[in-house]
């Protein structure tokens, strides 16, 4: 006998978790900011590449790591190339290395090597006549003991100095409302367009909470407001001041690759005015949006 439809929503709902109950767990906060945890490291180095390595297929014994520093590149700054090569568990040294970028509409240029260091350092600026934010792609070949010759290649975005669509200044400002920290980002904005603002924030050295802004911004002088929800800082139980960290921040091109402009992370500090704990919410968040998915979700029976 089949069994009820309810009884197998149920099965399933044990087998792969509830969504109701999942979803209600994660959205204690909103999705604009949340907490910050050390251990997220795709949020505080936002910029660090995940590059696997690979087993040759020509020499099963050998194994290679081609990777760099950073996969966004903007304006002048430049990348630090770098070549693993590995038999079994030995390191062993590639000979005969040679490097060179492709991009869309551009001519190979080659890449300087230091086979002493088994590194090279890549800037597109130096190497690229580019008014648009365009993909890049590194290539590889390196030999081992005279074997047949092996390729990788490494994917970038570079976004060149011409076409940064804005800048953060120094006008900073912060403060509370309705127990939640609103940090004020001032910006120059060269393109307007819609933004991504995103921004870390510190406690003394430790990580409390991450924020996003999501928006459409006029050109000219701008102010963006990261709002670092009161949950979220709270549950870090730490009080304030603040220190900003990694704020970086891209505009979005519709159509275009690749889709974003980045403006450049921004390299100074801000610390906020002092916060106690107790002045800071510690209350859900509750919005239209998130009362639409809860029902959303109990219509579909969990």
């Amino acid at each position: 006998m089949q069994a009820p439809a309810q009884t197998r929503m149920d099965t399933v709902n044990t087998r792969r978790g509830n969504p109701l109950s999942d979803y209600l767990a994660s959205a204690v906060y909103p999705p604009w900011s949340r907490p910050l945890k050390q251990e997220q490291r795709d949020l505080i180095d936002w910029n660090r590449r995940h590059d696997p390595v690979t087993r040759s297929t020509q020499t099963p014994e050998l194994r290679y790591r081609f990777s760099a520093d950073r996969y966004w590149l903007t304006g002048g700054e430049s990348a630090l190339l770098s070549l693993k090569v590995w038999r079994g568990d030995v390191a062993v040294v590639p000979q005969a290395v040679s490097a060179w970028v492709t991009s869309p509409g551009h001519d190979a240029v080659n890449v300087e090597w230091r086979n002493d260091t088994g590194t090279a350092t890549f800037s597109p600026a130096a190497l690229l006549a580019t008014e648009a934010a365009t993909p890049l792609r590194v290539h590889v070949e390196f030999e081992v003991d005279g074997a047949r010759r092996e390729r990788a290649a490494l994917n970038f975005n570079y976004t060149p100095a011409v076409a940064i669509p804005a800048k953060f200044t120094s006008g900073f400002e912060d403060d509370l409302v309705q127990g939640s920290l609103e940090l004020h980002v001032g910006m120059d904005v060269f393109e307007p367009g819609h933004y991504l603002v995103d921004c870390n924030l510190y406690s003394a050295d430790q990580p409390v909470a991450w924020a996003r802004f999501k928006g459409f911004l006029d050109g000219g002088a701008a102010t963006v407001t990261l709002k670092f929800f009161g949950r979220a800082l709270f549950d870090a139980g730490r009080g304030g001041p603040y220190r900003i960290g990694e704020l970086r921040g891209a505009r979005y091109v519709e159509g275009q690759t690749p889709d974003l402009e980045r403006v450049a992370p921004f390299e100074g500090t801000y610390v906020t005015r002092p916060y106690a704990l107790s002045l800071l919410s510690n209350a859900e968040w509750d919005a239209p949006e998130k009362h639409a998915k809860i029902a959303a979700l109990q219509r579909m029976g969990y």
